[in-house]
């Protein structure tokens, strides 16, 4: 029996339960995975010895095993194998490998065959769940066992910005004066930000790293008198423009202008890889920290962030991530990875304003494990 374990991450709940299906060939229950779940002849194979699938079988539950070798282990398929779904020399090769990888061994054996039992079924039925639980469309894979994240360095993105045009707010420190914001809303790679972090990070068994720092910036501050500011019809109060010469129709000019910083306290990103002696592949953890002041105003709530998102290898050139982390209620926040945006926060929809900078509610980010795409 498979219990509840409180504060065990749910990969490491997938592979203590493919371990617990290592010890106890038994068990009965269905097969998990998108891949392989409602099979017939897989769900028999999962518990019954006579339904062993092996060389010289032919089917769609042949194909699936096949699929399933590339996904998790790489494996090279015979192309005429692969075509007719028949568990043929290269097939059998491929399963000897797997089975040798984790040492998986049927009963009274000791070294790995090239037949597909209850045990290897089961392994391969929890490794594909983690990522492609049942309700899943089959397709989308799982974890490989070899620990490469990607053959292509991954490009990261997180831009910290202020939607509106301008903010004008009563702030400790801050006077009557309004800031100059991005007015913009949520974009890969336009407009301006308040904070932003751009690289590319390597993940292989040689260890992981950020490899190229395309941009670690803040914005440039701008501040202005609450008069040079008006309102916006329809938008929250703290939302403002800045009003225009009614000759020239030029923006008023800012009062003063300031950039802040970045060195190892304010703005950094860190890469590191780890595994677990339970888990059968290798997370990658991205740390992203901000921690912008007001460079005008040092007393003000500095914008500050703590992400760390989590990569784990899914079909070849896929991705599966998951996010943790928190950041304040304001200003508006995204994340993108391979220009797919991957979280964002807007302080307008939940109705935040720039008062939860640095005071409670701090919004805790939990994106569980999902599955990305090109």
């Amino acid at each position: 029996m498979l219990m509840r374990i409180v504060g065990v991450p749910h990969l490491l709940l997938g592979a203590i339960a493919a371990i617990t299906c290592m010890a106890s060939p038994q068990m009965t229950l269905a097969l998990e995975s998108a891949l392989f779940c409602n099979d017939p002849k897989l769900e028999a194979a999962a518990v019954s010895h006579p339904a062993h699938i092996l060389l010289g079988h032919v089917g769609d539950h042949v194909g699936k095993i096949q699929q399933a070798l590339t996904e998790l282990d790489g494996a090279v398929i015979d192309s005429v194998e692969s075509q007719s779904k028949r568990y043929g020399p290269s097939t059998a090769q491929a399963v000897l490998a797997y089975k040798k990888r984790y040492n998986i061994l049927g009963p009274g054996h000791t070294v790995p065959d090239n037949i597909v039992g209850i045990l290897t079924m089961k392994h391969m039925d929890k490794q594909l769940s983690i990522t492609q639980p049942c309700n899943q469309s089959p397709g989308l894979s799982s974890i490989p066992g070899n620990p490469i994240i990607s053959r292509e360095p991954l490009d990261i993105r997180l831009r910290v910005f202020i939607p509106s045009p301008a903010v004008l707010v009563a702030l400790p420190g801050a006077g009557d004066y309004g800031y100059k914001g991005d007015n913009r809303g949520f974009s890969y790679d336009t407009g301006t930000s308040r904070a932003e972090i751009w690289i590319d990070v390597s993940a292989s068994s040689e260890g992981t790293r950020v490899i190229s720092e395309k941009k670690r910036s803040f914005g440039q501050t701008e501040s202005y008198r609450a008069d040079d500011l008006e309102s916006v019809i329809g938008k929250p109060n703290w939302w403002k423009r800045i009003k225009r010469d009614p000759f020239l129709k030029l923006e008023r000019p800012p009062v003063d202008i300031k950039t802040a910083e970045v060195d190892a306290n304010t703005l950094t990103v860190t890469a590191r890889a780890e595994r677990s002696a339970l888990t059968l592949f290798q997370t990658t953890h991205v740390l992203l920290h901000v921690d912008a002041a007001n460079p005008l105003v040092p007393v003000a709530p500095a914008i500050n962030a703590d992400l760390d998102l989590q990569l784990i290898p899914s079909t070849p050139g896929g991705i599966s991530y998951s996010i943790s982390g928190t950041h304040d209620g304001f200003p508006a926040y995204e994340l993108y990875i391979r220009k797919h945006r991957v979280y964002s926060y807007d302080p307008v929809q939940v109705g935040a304003d720039p008062t939860r900078l640095g005071l409670p509610p701090i919004i805790t980010v939990e994106v569980p494990w999902t599955v990305l795409m090109d």
